[in-house]
């Protein structure tokens, strides 16, 4: 076979090409929409590898080449039987013009352990299923490697079927998922140590869409973009789901609609579809699938020591439920190894039904349930449900610390969530969101001068309180600025008047001149404008007093008494007049006089 050497994204490589002069193409693997797995052969160091090369059209993507580059760091941090290594990195940039640089960009790879055999999604697409045994099993393996990347920091954020490998030579010879299953795929992991994105770790692809497979996602990925380790509990809890029946819990027209159900819907009991389950492996599914990431355990490890004690407690009527008596892939118990490798670091298989003592669960019996929504109903250690008189016992004490009782019993029983903020959001934007809640809504309506018509002003409860599935929530919407009548401040003082404006819903203005005014002292408000009734949010110009102030007389002698009577009156005087002389109409003789001052609006009298 001849040598070729690759220095640019090819459409697609082709057998016996050699890429960065080291790894020779063998033959392709697996094809997604944003990279091509290749088996390759390592010429350096002479080993089978997987190789991962990014989609030749993202490669020009900066984007997604530090996406492979977070993969390389994420996994080279981990170093665990249960996941897949990687072993090199490497991104070949652009060649010189004659090698098409101008259209194709970097070669981006990562050479990873090759495991030969299937992913787990090609198990459950030739067995349809598999038995509690065998689900807890593959659960315990793949449990263990995400355990490894949870202690140090890592959060997978793609934990599903496809990313989970089984070695089928090493499961033929040792019979044992915890030494032939692999985790793999870190492309979407990130650290949660010390990072400022440990609080939103979900976010979006370059050019929008929500990171994850629709079918796994965590809710609070789904509502906030944010994630945990919970969230890979979460993840892994759908997975098992879907190990004990064969399918998915929701199913819809799209993936946007699969991904609010996980937000609108409990995960259903597997009990639903495998009638005859033990109530203890429907307990595990909905412990970790559990809506709010504050009732799953709190990382792999912890559901790791819950399925094991699940796992310690059943009898093998239970774990061999549903299956045949010939095994296509037979397993064994779970055992110590013989060199007594540790269970926190590698898949141990441990037989824990030979421990003295089983590792305490926390989960209790359960009653089968006739429903999947059914609450789960706890059983006596015989097996039977609790009595009647036991029922009337716990009654009476309801009964005699009601509030508290009740409002226990309310709390646990309701699944609540965190109210929206929807302020400042249209009416129908609202109602959109508080329906995709699974909430339910009433609105009224207030003028408002701050918030735009048909924009919502307020909610009842408010943003951030908790609120339980089904309530119903206060939309309050704005009609605009009200038209209201303006205060009469005539007389007030300036803040006095400013105060009540404002409390009405007007802007204040004072005007750059002041009002002489005879009845209101200085400072006081003279007069404003506009009056009566104006919108909400328009500007009262108020006019401060000058106080009473002087006025100038002017000289009005030797004119005639009506045309000084008619100036006097025109400057604002009152004008008082005596008849002194027996033929003219002429002034003679004033009072105050010509020049002198007196008050706005005074009285002058004119002798003639």
């Amino acid at each position: 076979m001849s040598t070729a050497t690759v220095n640019l994204p090819p459409d697609d490589l082709k057998p016996g090409q050699v890429v960065d002069g080291r790894y020779r193409v063998e033959a392709r693997l697996a094809h997604g929409g944003m990279a091509t797995v290749y088996r390759a052969f390592d010429d350096r160091l002479d080993r089978a590898v997987a190789l991962k090369v990014i989609e030749p059209g993202l490669a020009r993507r900066p984007e997604y080449v530090a996406r492979f580059i977070r993969e390389a760091k994420s996994c080279a941090k981990l170093s665990h039987p249960n996941i897949v290594a990687v072993y090199d990195q490497s991104a070949i940039r652009p060649a010189p013009a004659g090698y098409g640089a101008a259209k194709q960009g970097t070669l981006a790879y990562l050479a990873m352990e090759y495991v030969p055999g299937s992913t787990l999604r090609q198990v459950l697409g030739r067995r349809g299923r598999l038995t509690p045994r065998q689900a807890l099993q593959v659960l315990d393996a793949m449990l263990a490697g995400l355990g490894a990347a949870h202690r140090a920091g890592i959060v997978h954020r793609d934990v599903k079927p496809e990313n989970v490998l089984i070695n089928d030579a090493v499961l033929a010879q040792s019979h044992s998922y915890a030494a032939a299953l692999k985790v793999t795929d870190f492309g979407l992991a990130r650290s949660v140590a010390g990072s400022a994105e440990a609080s939103t770790l979900g976010g979006s692809l370059p050019g929008g869409g929500l990171i994850g497979t629709a079918s796994y996602l965590a809710p609070e990925l789904v509502r906030f973009g944010t994630c945990d380790q919970r969230s890979d509990v979460y993840s892994a809890g759908i997975v098992l789901f879907e190990l004990l029946t064969g399918h998915k819990p929701f199913v819809a027209a799209t993936p946007v609609e699969v991904a609010q159900m996980h937000v609108t819907h409990r995960v259903p009991a597997p009990s639903a579809q495998l009638r005859g389950l033990d109530p203890a492996v429907d307990a595990l599914v909905a412990r970790a699938t559990a809506r709010e990431p504050d009732q799953r355990p709190a990382d792999a490890n912890a559901l790791r020591s819950e399925l094991r004690a699940v796992y310690a407690n059943l009898p093998d009527a239970a774990l061999d439920f549903g299956g045949s008596a010939e095994r296509a892939e037979p397993t064994q118990q779970l055992r110590v190894d013989a060199d007594g490798t540790r269970a926190g670091i590698s898949p141990t298989r441990v037989d824990l039904s030979r421990q003295a003592v089983p590792p305490r669960s926390g989960l209790p019996p359960i009653a089968p349930r006739r429903d999947p929504d059914e609450p789960y109903r706890p059983v006596d250690d015989g097996g039977r449900r609790r009595s009647y008189r036991g029922l009337v016992v716990f009654l009476v004490i309801v009964v005699l610390a009601a509030a508290i009782g009740f409002g226990t019993w309310l709390w646990g029983s309701t699944h609540w969530q965190s109210m929206p903020d929807l302020t400042g959001l249209s009416q129908s934007q609202a109602e959109q969101a508080l329906t995709s809640d699974g909430l339910k809504f009433t609105v009224k309506q207030s003028s408002s001068t701050t918030v735009g018509t048909g924009d919502v002003i307020s909610t009842d409860p408010g943003s951030n309180h908790p609120v339980s599935d089904g309530s119903t929530v206060t939309l309050t919407v704005s009609t605009g600025p009200a038209q209201v009548s303006v205060p009469n401040v005539t007389g007030m003082t300036q803040s006095d008047a400013t105060s009540q404006l404002k409390s009405a819903g007007f802007n204040v203005s004072v005007a750059s001149t002041t009002q002489y005014s005879s009845s209101v002292a200085a400072g006081d408000v003279a007069s404003y404008s506009p009056s009566g009734t104006q919108t909400q949010g328009s500007t009262i110009t108020l006019t401060i007093s000058a106080g009473a102030g002087q006025s100038t007389v002017p000289d009005v002698t030797g004119q005639n008494i009506t045309d000084a009577t008619n100036e006097l009156e025109k400057d604002g005087f009152k004008v008082v007049t005596h008849h002194v002389t027996l033929v003219f109409n002429t002034v003679v003789n004033q009072s105050p006089g010509g020049g002198q001052t007196t008050t706005p609006g005074g009285t002058v009298t004119l002798y003639y």
